[in-house]
């Protein structure tokens, strides 16, 4: 629920578009088993790169610095490069891509900011619903 609106299927949503996104959720969870069948279904790897972070301070952790060198580990902008290359994009040259990289680029910014907790997971949330809107976009496309 955000700002008092609770999403409801029923009165806002097509059949059609139900039935598209519960595909699409259905094509997910069908990866999320294939991988964990591939690599178990256990993995765990840390939120950042722990060379990114070593002999560092919580406050300093938190720096302009850091997240520099985070974008640059993962070949990335920063959220704040990526936000200007998507607020600079006309309509119609505003792609699925540009925005997706600004998701993941403000993923890896709160991992620096704030560490594994809610702020990063909100953040990863945001990124998966592109990624999703992106792919309902296409499935849309291709009627």
């Amino acid at each position: 629920m955000r700002d008092g609106f609770m999403f409801d299927p029923q009165k806002h949503a097509k059949q059609e578009d139900l039935d598209r996104v519960t595909k699409v959720f259905t094509e997910v969870l069908m990866e999320r088993v294939r991988q964990a069948d591939k690599f178990g279904a256990d993995e765990d790897h840390p939120s950042l790169d722990p060379t990114l972070t070593w002999g560092l301070t919580k406050g300093e952790m938190n720096t302009e610095v850091t997240i520099s060198r985070a974008a640059q580990r993962y070949e990335i902008p920063t959220a704040k490069r990526a936000q200007d290359l998507r607020n600079r994009s006309s309509k119609a040259h505003l792609s699925w891509p540009t925005i997706v990289v600004e998701e993941l680029a403000e993923s890896v910014e709160a991992a620096v900011r704030w560490g594994d907790g809610p702020l990063l997971r909100a953040e990863i949330i945001q990124t998966i619903a592109t990624c999703f809107a992106w792919v309902e976009n296409i499935d849309r496309r291709s009627g």
